[in-house]
């Protein structure tokens, strides 16, 4: 695929705290792509999804005032929602992880004078960690849950990852940190929610969050910029 119409989409999802921006709607041949990538492994679309991420995080910038929020030679870390352990065991990879990484490589470009660094800040809930939280906890698929099931699953479900030399006192410390929440598809924001939550609390000034793809519900009307892009 030489050309991508993109749908850039600035959306008040159900549950995220913060502006959401995505570069289409889950449809066609963005839907396929990303599920060719995640769960076909199709290594070769990464480019592809990369420079859609990378269109929804330039959009979420210029409505957000980036310049303004962030100052001159300021850092922005970008932010991705964790796979489960489950999931990366079936997959090999994160899907959010690997199509942030590629997005942030086209961003310099853009903002020459700030830095933006992919930083893995968060992580699943352990098996047995936190149970408290879990109890009551929905079950099923998260493709199989309604709104209100999708929230309260995702309520306590993330941590701050620290790293391995954290028991030297070592601890990642996002105090004052610019961040931008990442993902592949957006679809009522509880994820955005738990990550928002988990980072603010940390110390972190969350921006907002970008996704490459969110699902449209029929109900909803947002306003829309359509742009043609050679990718």
């Amino acid at each position: 695929m030489n050309i991508a119409t993109l749908n850039l989409l600035m959306t008040e999802l159900t549950y995220a705290p913060c502006p959401v921006a995505s570069s289409g709607e889950y449809e066609y041949e963005l839907a396929h792509c990303l599920l060719s990538f995640k769960n076909a492994a199709r290594t070769d679309l990464l480019s592809y999804l990369g420079s859609a991420l990378a269109r929804s995080l330039v959009f979420l910038c210029q409505e957000v005032g980036l310049t303004q929020v962030s100052g001159k030679d300021a850092s922005v870390y970008l932010v991705p929602i964790p796979s489960s352990r489950q999931s990366v065991g079936r997959r090999g990879f994160a899907p959010a992880s690997e199509i942030t990484r590629d997005a942030s490589k086209l961003l310099p470009s853009t903002y020459p004078g700030v830095s933006f660094t992919v930083l893995e800040a968060l992580r699943p809930l352990y098996a047995g960690e936190g149970t408290e939280v879990l109890t009551g906890r929905a079950k099923g698929s998260q493709k199989q849950l309604g709104q209100q099931a999708r929230y309260w699953r995702m309520q306590g479900s993330l941590r701050v990852r620290q790293p391995a030399l954290s028991w030297a006192g070592r601890y990642l410390d996002l105090s004052g940190r610019v961040c931008i929440i990442c993902d592949d598809v957006a679809t009522t924001g509880a994820s955005i929610a738990e990550a928002y939550r988990v980072l603010s609390e940390a110390g972190a000034y969350v921006v907002g969050a970008a996704a490459v793809a969110r699902v449209q519900r029929r109900s909803e009307l947002p306003s829309s910029q359509f742009i043609s892009y050679e990718i």
